[in-house]
């Protein structure tokens, strides 16, 4: 809208009050002066824009219209802005003269939706709000229109007005008001009321006939809101009118909930026996087919499940996947609720669809109290899932040493497999990166040379992961070095591909890689074994690599010739069996010298692989102890032998010396009582 000089004048009038000068200046031009002023309306809206209702009151004197000339103005009326006032007087004197009572503004409201409107308590104190609702309805205004942002009625409006709004409710439903008209989201007035948690305004509409069990858009009705707002005295006042304990909600996050999922929910045990008293089913199911159970089995309170049970909650019963309560307690790690729910008889087999045991939930996620509590149970070691992963595999993958140690000493197998690929613990944890839970695997005879699925063998599978510490470690427990893809490629190969990893974080890790490889292939060489000829192509045809070749062969040459003791060289500490390193580690000398940090300054290339062949020679001389006495032990309590048979020392060691590290582990679990029996 353009306005010329004379527009602006009379505006800056108005705005300012001046009330003379706006009388001098009508009277001279006259409310017809200007196509704007719409015949003086616009100067009645300016003036009661400005609030200053002195002007509003001398133009209506002077027959000023109140209604535009457009009915389909999409402002505010004069008569929007003189309810928004308060000024009962004006109201009344612009219904007299004819304004229109069903005229929308901007946002679709009505003069009596705006009367109704949320306001701050002192305007509502100063003004009657109460006569101008009056005066609205006596002149016809719509009391079931839907306006504003929502598509509300003026009682929806009145509801959402906390202060003060009993009058004017019961003014509007004693008007013919709908009681149970709804916004666009489908709210009505109780529900409004419940969410204010205004216990008054609730009895009030549920004496005008309110529907109990309404539901908005998301399927709540006002007793879900009750519940979830913790509001126990209007979920009475409304179970009390007949509101249906076992509704359910259509909301995407909890659909097909109760009031008692919600209550358990929130963990509130007063709303729960409430509910429980009004027959709410305790064995309800929401869209996942979890019940009340399976959500107190996750809140971390017992008392509530006991409230649950003792209502006649079934403590087996799964939801859409296979989980039972109990499985959820294992999966938060909740202990008490795990005793809890055993001591009511939850079955300690029960497994998931997928074929997952409470033991597989409780190795997932390292929890080897709960572990222990589920053994001590009768839980099934050797359970596997449908695709054959055990305990051990998922301890391995989330490196849990504790739990590793605690499933082997049980006497599972370190190379179990898994159905379809094949796969062991220790694959599990090279691919995860858990080198501690990996040699310790090795330490208990894993087979590092187990062909694994695309990798083909778990060297290249470090490799690939750029995991220098692991490509180490795999290489100090001999992995066959030599292993070719279907590509035809070696580790070695892969490992020096740089454009295969310059894109990636990282990548400068190769070269420590290269050199770990190079390092135990110059081994192999100076061992007289078999060596690649791909990889004795790759290390002629690339400087760096010869370079660090020769340094290796330098530094073996070196411990050939540097003596520990006797005739026993560094070199020979290198590359002996470990039934040789068994001996090694029985000689006092030997063991004094790797207590001395001299060879790891003299050998800086080897000294770990050294030290680690040497370990593992310690480590079987005293599985060695045991096994024999373990031996003994077999023999002698051999119950098909009339007389007991004791082996030759011969005879003992030269058995032992057979057996590897894996086999001696299992002939040393017969001295030891089983560790079942001292879990907890």
């Amino acid at each position: 809208m353009e306005y010329d000089s004379s527009d602006l004048e009379i505006i800056e009038f108005i705005r300012k009050g001046k009330l003379d000068k706006v009388k001098k200046f009508v009277s001279s031009v006259g409310l017809s002066h200007s196509k704007t002023w719409q015949g003086g309306y616009m100067l009645l809206y300016w003036a009661l824009g400005y609030n200053h209702t002195n002007i509003a009151k001398w133009l209506l004197s002077q027959n000023c219209p109140v209604n535009p000339e457009n009915q389909k103005f999409s402002q505010k009326t004069v008569l929007h802005l003189a309810v928004s006032l308060g000024k009962a007087e004006l109201v009344k004197i612009i219904l007299k003269k004819g304004a229109s009572v069903t005229v929308s503004n901007d946002r679709l409201e009505t003069p009596l939706h705006i009367s109704c409107k949320r306001r701050k308590p002192e305007v509502l104190l100063k003004n009657d709000v109460l006569t101008i609702i009056k005066l609205l309805l006596k002149h016809g205004a719509p009391i079931n229109a839907k306006g504003g942002l929502c598509e509300e009625t003026p009682l929806l409006f009145a509801i959402k007005n906390k202060h003060h709004c009993g009058k004017i409710v019961k003014l509007l439903l004693s008007n013919g008001a709908n009681v149970n008209d709804y916004d666009m989201y489908r709210k009505t007035a109780l529900h409004i009321a419940v969410e204010n948690s205004d216990r008054k305004m609730i009895k009030l509409l549920l004496e005008h006939n309110a529907d109990v069990n309404v539901k908005n858009c998301n399927g709540r009705t006002p007793l879900h809101l009750a519940v979830r707002g913790r509001y126990i005295d209007i979920a009475k006042m409304l179970l009390s009118h007949g509101a249906d304990v076992n509704d359910i909600i259509y909301d995407f996050e909890e659909y097909r909930w109760t009031a008692l999922h919600i209550a358990v929910k929130n963990k509130d045990e007063k709303m729960i026996k409430l509910l429980l008293e009004y027959n709410s089913n305790v064995n309800a199911k929401e869209d996942h087919y979890r019940t009340p159970l399976h959500i107190a089995s996750v809140s971390h309170c017992p008392d509530i499940a006991k409230i649950l049970l003792n209502a006649g909650a079934d403590i087996n019963d799964a939801d859409k996947q296979g989980l039972i309560p109990f499985h959820l307690a294992i999966r938060i790690e909740d202990e008490k609720m795990v005793e809890f729910l055993l001591q009511h008889n939850a079955n300690v087999h029960a497994k998931r669809d997928d074929g997952k045991s409470c033991l597989h939930f409780a190795a997932e996620n390292r929890s080897a109290s709960i572990a222990k509590i589920l053994l001590n149970k009768g839980a099934n070691i050797n359970d596997t899932t449908k695709d054959g992963r055990t305990v051990l595999h998922f301890s391995a993958k989330k490196g849990s040493k504790e739990l590793v140690e605690l499933f082997l000493k049980l006497g599972m197998d370190v190379d179990v497999k898994t159905k379809v690929d094949n796969f062991t613990p220790l694959y599990y944890a090279v691919k995860k990166r858990h080198c501690q839970i990996a040699e310790y695997l090795l330490y208990h005879g894993a087979d590092v040379n187990v062909p694994v699925k695309v990798y083909q063998t778990l060297l290249r599978l470090a490799v690939y992961d750029m995991n220098k510490e692991m490509v180490e470690l795999l290489l100090n427990w001999n992995a066959n070095i030599n292993a070719e893809d279907s590509d035809d490629e070696t580790p070695l190969l892969i490992a020096t591909d740089s454009p295969r990893y310059e894109d990636i974080p990282g990548s400068e890790m190769m070269h420590g890689i290269t050199d770990c490889l190079i390092m135990y292939i110059a081994k192999l060489v100076a061992e007289k074994l078999y060596v690649s000829e791909q990889d004795s192509r790759l290390i002629k045809q690339k400087c760096r690599l010869q370079l660090f070749y020769d340094q290796c062969q330098n530094e073996l040459a070196n411990m050939k010739n540097k003596k520990i003791y006797d005739n026993i060289s560094y070199y020979d500490i290198l590359t002996k069996s470990t039934n040789t390193m068994v001996s090694y580690a029985r000689n006092k000398n030997l063991t004094s010298a790797f207590e001395s940090s001299d060879y790891l300054n003299a050998f800086p290339i080897y000294s770990l692989m050294m030290h680690k062949n040497y370990e593992r020679g310690k480590v079987k001389k005293q599985l060695l102890e045991v096994g024999s006495i373990a031996l003994k032990f077999l023999f002698k309590n051999n119950t098909e032998q009339k007389v007991p048979v004791e082996l030759p020392y011969v005879v003992n060691r030269e058995i032992l010396n057979y057996l590897d590290l894996k086999d001696l582990r299992i002939l040393s679990a017969l001295c030891h009582p089983s560790p079942t029996q001292k879990l907890l």
